[in-house]
């Protein structure tokens, strides 16, 4: 039997944290590489634009983390859930995977806007992957003092 260590707190924290950030700057990507074919302009007023963006992802941490709680929530319960009895769910490329999968499912809700729905999906994989980066499973025998174990 396995026993779940380590922090599943730890993961949903960071991921709430990281979940605003991380999507500005996915759908910031996104939306410069859809002007690829065209140049970049980089000007010092673009540069001037800096700050208010700067400001942009220290708002982007709560609303993020407000926007993201139900999902990380109920994604990291459930997975930890599972992993504690199904031995395949413990795997790390599983909590990835389901999180593109999870990504991939509420992206579909923006059809029109690629670049929203490449940075939810981004998004919801490293928030996945940040999730299960504190868990680890263990031998229950680790637990049990020697002098249990000798009557």
């Amino acid at each position: 039997m396995k026993i779940r260590t380590g922090s599943l707190s730890k993961g949903v924290q960071a991921a709430l944290f990281s979940a605003g950030p991380i999507f500005l700057l996915m759908w910031g990507l996104a939306t410069l590489y859809a002007l690829i074919p065209h140049p970049i302009p980089v000007t010092i007023a673009a540069l001037d634009q800096l700050y208010p963006m700067m400001q942009l992802v220290v708002l982007s941490v709560p609303g993020g983390a407000i926007v993201s709680l139900p999902g990380i929530l109920s994604g990291s319960f459930v997975l930890s859930r599972l992993a504690d009895r199904v031995a395949w769910f413990r795997q790390k490329w599983v909590w990835t995977i389901s999180g593109l999968i999870m990504g991939l499912a509420i992206a579909s809700l923006s059809r029109n806007y690629i670049p929203v729905a490449f940075a939810l999906t981004v998004t919801s994989v490293i928030c996945a992957t940040l999730c299960r980066h504190w868990i680890d499973w263990v031998d229950e025998d680790i637990f049990i003092s020697p002098w249990a174990r000798q009557n």
